[in-house]
Protein backbone atom coordinates (compact mmCIF):
# COMPACT_ATOMS: atom_id res chain seq x y z
CA UNK A 1 0.00 0.00 0.00
CA UNK A 2 2.89 2.75 0.75
CA UNK A 3 4.52 1.76 -2.40
CA UNK A 4 1.32 2.26 -4.14
CA UNK A 5 1.18 5.78 -2.72
CA UNK A 6 4.63 6.89 -3.13
CA UNK A 7 4.87 6.29 -6.21
CA UNK A 8 1.64 7.99 -6.90
CA UNK A 9 3.01 11.14 -5.47
CA UNK A 10 6.86 10.96 -6.52
CA UNK A 11 6.68 10.46 -10.16
CA UNK A 12 9.00 7.33 -9.60
CA UNK A 13 7.46 3.65 -11.09
CA UNK A 14 7.10 0.89 -8.63
CA UNK A 15 9.83 -0.90 -10.16
CA UNK A 16 11.95 2.42 -9.03
CA UNK A 17 10.92 2.26 -6.09
CA UNK A 18 11.69 -1.39 -5.53
CA UNK A 19 15.28 -0.37 -7.14
CA UNK A 20 15.85 2.47 -4.47
CA UNK A 21 13.99 1.12 -1.81
CA UNK A 22 13.14 -2.27 -1.94
CA UNK A 23 16.53 -3.51 -0.22
CA UNK A 24 16.39 -0.77 2.63
CA UNK A 25 15.60 -1.42 6.14
CA UNK A 26 12.01 0.42 7.08
CA UNK A 27 14.49 3.29 9.13
CA UNK A 28 16.69 3.33 6.41
CA UNK A 29 14.40 3.74 4.21
CA UNK A 30 12.27 6.19 6.30
CA UNK A 31 15.61 8.66 6.61
CA UNK A 32 15.75 8.99 3.21
CA UNK A 33 12.07 9.84 2.21
CA UNK A 34 12.66 11.94 5.12
CA UNK A 35 15.29 13.52 3.62
CA UNK A 36 14.29 13.69 0.18
CA UNK A 37 11.26 15.59 1.17
CA UNK A 38 13.05 18.32 2.60
CA UNK A 39 14.97 19.49 -0.68
CA UNK A 40 14.06 22.24 -2.17
CA UNK A 41 15.86 22.24 -5.14
CA UNK A 42 14.80 20.59 -8.66
CA UNK A 43 15.79 19.74 -12.00
CA UNK A 44 18.74 20.24 -14.29
CA UNK A 45 19.24 23.64 -13.08
CA UNK A 46 18.96 22.91 -9.36
CA UNK A 47 16.30 25.75 -8.71
CA UNK A 48 14.15 26.22 -5.56
CA UNK A 49 10.80 24.22 -5.93
CA UNK A 50 9.10 27.41 -5.49
CA UNK A 51 10.21 29.21 -8.61
CA UNK A 52 8.71 26.55 -10.56
CA UNK A 53 5.06 26.67 -9.07
CA UNK A 54 4.07 23.19 -9.33
CA UNK A 55 5.54 22.75 -12.92
CA UNK A 56 8.34 20.33 -13.64
CA UNK A 57 7.80 20.41 -16.75
CA UNK A 58 11.52 20.86 -18.78
CA UNK A 59 10.63 23.88 -20.83
CA UNK A 60 9.05 25.44 -17.52
CA UNK A 61 12.71 24.91 -16.08
CA UNK A 62 14.49 26.44 -19.02
CA UNK A 63 12.16 29.27 -18.37
CA UNK A 64 12.36 29.72 -15.22
CA UNK A 65 16.19 29.26 -14.79
CA UNK A 66 16.42 32.03 -18.24
CA UNK A 67 14.60 34.19 -15.76
CA UNK A 68 16.60 33.67 -12.76
CA UNK A 69 19.67 34.07 -14.58
CA UNK A 70 18.67 37.52 -16.51
CA UNK A 71 17.45 38.53 -13.23
CA UNK A 72 19.94 37.96 -10.16
CA UNK A 73 23.15 37.73 -12.79
CA UNK A 74 21.99 39.50 -16.14
CA UNK A 75 23.54 36.40 -18.24
CA UNK A 76 24.32 32.79 -18.15
CA UNK A 77 28.22 33.84 -18.21
CA UNK A 78 27.84 36.26 -15.24
CA UNK A 79 26.44 33.35 -13.75
CA UNK A 80 29.44 30.77 -14.41
CA UNK A 81 31.46 33.91 -13.22
CA UNK A 82 30.02 33.97 -9.88
CA UNK A 83 29.57 29.35 -9.69
CA UNK A 84 33.88 29.12 -10.18
CA UNK A 85 34.16 31.47 -7.26
CA UNK A 86 31.57 30.18 -4.72
CA UNK A 87 30.42 26.96 -5.71
CA UNK A 88 26.98 27.83 -6.44
CA UNK A 89 25.12 30.23 -7.99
Amino acid sequence: MFTALYTAHSGISSAQYQKYYGRLSASERSAKLWIARRGRYYGRFQLDVSYLHGDYSVANQEHTADRYVKGRYGSWTAAKRFWMAHNWY
